[in-house]
């Protein structure tokens, strides 16, 4: 439990803070001065601290109403509550470019995109094998299912395959359909979603998924300025939308900008 003392050293500390984030860095400085001249003065005044001494707890409910304030306070960034990802969780954009290892450990392919379903579930992984720099390069794709997929220590996925080079060189070779029907993950990450009954768009930046294959949700930037940062919101992927009617199927989110500001920040697992 902390003191009244270190309470109301804490507070002016964080005040100096708040206030340097807007640009005051002089504020800043002279609130830093003011704590400590604030706590000296403390030390130096008998009753005070023999108040302190006789009656320890009351500190407690400046700091509980510390604690409030701080949660009430819906426009700091700072204190508002974090997602982290399960560990059975991962980044759709952390599989992509990954080695897929044989049945003997030899690596036989690369991940090249992840086909999501009308499910909502990772359907198919899109295998690239062979050629340099891209030339010359077969593309195939399995069922997810078919794939044992693992997370490193660093949360990080591995893919394995129950067969050869051979076998997997016999597959018959894929080529997308249709561009931007959002059907693979590449085509969703980095891309605008216009919100709902506004005309301003927020930007994708990856995906998560379990390793059941379960897409869960959208790591999502207010804005496309907003994506430079490294700020991202966490929404359910259910609220990704293909715009109908009379649009050329542009992607939308069925959430006002306001909802996604509200939205919960997301924060790596080794955060």
């Amino acid at each position: 439990m902390l003191n009244l003392k270190t309470s109301t050293a804490a507070f002016a500390l964080m005040f100096g803070l708040a206030a340097c984030s807007d640009g005051q860095t002089d504020t800043r400085a002279q609130n830093v001065e003011a704590n400590m001249q604030a706590q000296e003065a403390d030390a130096e005044n008998p009753t005070y601290m023999a108040d302190l001494q006789n009656n320890p707890v009351a500190a407690e409910p400046v700091e509980a109403k510390f604690q409030k304030d701080r949660l009430e306070n819906k426009t700091d960034e700072m204190n508002k509550p974090y997602f982290q990802m399960l560990t059975t969780e991962f980044e759709m954009s952390e599989m992509i470019g990954e080695d897929i290892h044989g049945e003997n450990g030899e690596e036989i392919a690369s991940v090249s995109d992840l086909i999501i379903g009308d499910d909502g579930r990772i359907e198919s992984i899109v295998f690239a094998n062979g050629g340099i720099a891209g030339l010359g390069t077969k593309y195939g794709k399995l069922n997810y299912d078919e794939a044992t997929v693992t997370l490193d220590e660093e949360n990080e996925p591995r893919v394995r395959m129950s067969m050869t080079s051979d076998a997997l060189a016999a597959i018959s070779s894929w080529e997308q359909d249709k561009a931007n029907d959002y059907r693979l993950a590449s085509e969703l990450m980095g891309t605008n979603a216009q919100y709902a009954a506004s005309d301003e768009k927020a930007r994708i930046t990856d995906l998560v998924a379990n390793l059941n294959g379960e897409v869960r949700y959208a790591l999502v930037s207010a804005s496309p300025l907003e994506a430079l940062t490294d700020e991202r919101y966490v929404v359910d992927f259910d609220k990704v939308k293909i715009a109908q009617g009379d649009s050329d199927g542009e992607l939308q989110l069925d959430l006002t900008k306001e909802m996604i500001q509200a939205s919960m920040l997301y924060r790596e697992i080794d955060d």
